[in-house]
Protein backbone atom coordinates (compact mmCIF):
# COMPACT_ATOMS: atom_id res chain seq x y z
CA UNK A 1 0.00 0.00 0.00
CA UNK A 2 1.37 3.40 -1.00
CA UNK A 3 0.52 6.14 1.51
CA UNK A 4 1.14 9.70 0.33
CA UNK A 5 1.72 11.85 3.40
CA UNK A 6 2.59 15.09 1.55
CA UNK A 7 3.16 16.13 -2.07
CA UNK A 8 6.70 14.66 -1.89
CA UNK A 9 6.47 12.03 0.88
CA UNK A 10 5.24 8.53 0.07
CA UNK A 11 5.60 5.45 2.27
CA UNK A 12 5.23 1.88 1.01
CA UNK A 13 3.56 -0.30 3.63
CA UNK A 14 3.96 -4.04 3.19
CA UNK A 15 2.77 -7.13 5.01
CA UNK A 16 5.91 -9.22 4.71
CA UNK A 17 5.77 -12.88 3.76
CA UNK A 18 8.20 -15.26 5.47
CA UNK A 19 10.56 -14.91 2.47
CA UNK A 20 10.67 -11.08 2.67
CA UNK A 21 14.24 -10.15 3.54
CA UNK A 22 16.72 -7.32 3.07
CA UNK A 23 17.28 -8.35 -0.55
CA UNK A 24 13.53 -8.08 -1.21
CA UNK A 25 13.48 -4.65 0.42
CA UNK A 26 16.42 -3.46 -1.70
CA UNK A 27 14.74 -4.74 -4.88
CA UNK A 28 11.54 -2.83 -4.05
CA UNK A 29 13.46 0.35 -3.31
CA UNK A 30 15.56 0.08 -6.48
CA UNK A 31 12.49 -0.47 -8.68
CA UNK A 32 10.62 2.40 -7.02
CA UNK A 33 13.59 4.75 -7.49
CA UNK A 34 13.32 4.21 -11.26
CA UNK A 35 9.69 5.40 -11.22
CA UNK A 36 9.77 8.28 -8.72
CA UNK A 37 11.07 11.81 -9.34
CA UNK A 38 14.54 12.42 -7.82
CA UNK A 39 13.51 14.34 -4.67
CA UNK A 40 11.11 11.59 -3.60
CA UNK A 41 12.21 8.73 -1.37
CA UNK A 42 10.18 5.60 -0.69
CA UNK A 43 10.68 4.29 2.82
CA UNK A 44 9.27 0.81 3.37
CA UNK A 45 7.33 0.02 6.54
CA UNK A 46 6.54 -3.53 7.54
CA UNK A 47 3.05 -3.84 9.01
CA UNK A 48 0.73 -6.56 10.23
CA UNK A 49 -2.16 -4.85 8.40
CA UNK A 50 -2.69 -2.06 5.88
CA UNK A 51 -4.47 1.25 6.43
CA UNK A 52 -8.19 0.90 5.69
CA UNK A 53 -10.38 3.60 4.19
CA UNK A 54 -13.80 4.60 5.56
CA UNK A 55 -15.45 1.53 4.04
CA UNK A 56 -12.90 -0.79 5.65
CA UNK A 57 -11.04 -1.65 2.44
CA UNK A 58 -7.27 -1.24 2.06
CA UNK A 59 -6.69 0.54 -1.28
CA UNK A 60 -3.38 0.31 -3.12
CA UNK A 61 -2.85 4.10 -2.91
CA UNK A 62 -4.03 6.50 -0.18
CA UNK A 63 -3.46 10.23 0.21
CA UNK A 64 -3.53 11.30 3.86
CA UNK A 65 -3.03 15.05 3.49
CA UNK A 66 -5.09 17.86 2.08
CA UNK A 67 -4.09 19.65 -1.08
CA UNK A 68 -3.99 23.42 -0.75
CA UNK A 69 -7.40 24.84 -1.45
CA UNK A 70 -9.29 21.92 0.10
CA UNK A 71 -11.47 22.74 3.05
CA UNK A 72 -11.86 20.87 6.29
CA UNK A 73 -8.76 21.81 8.23
CA UNK A 74 -7.87 18.28 9.33
CA UNK A 75 -6.00 15.76 7.22
CA UNK A 76 -8.18 13.11 5.71
CA UNK A 77 -7.41 9.81 4.06
CA UNK A 78 -8.37 9.80 0.41
CA UNK A 79 -8.46 6.75 -1.79
CA UNK A 80 -6.87 6.90 -5.22
CA UNK A 81 -7.59 4.28 -7.85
Amino acid sequence: QFVQESPVDVVLRVIPAAEFDERSRETLMRQAAMKLPPPMQLPIEERSQLMPNKSGKAPLVMRVFEKSGESGGASTARETQ
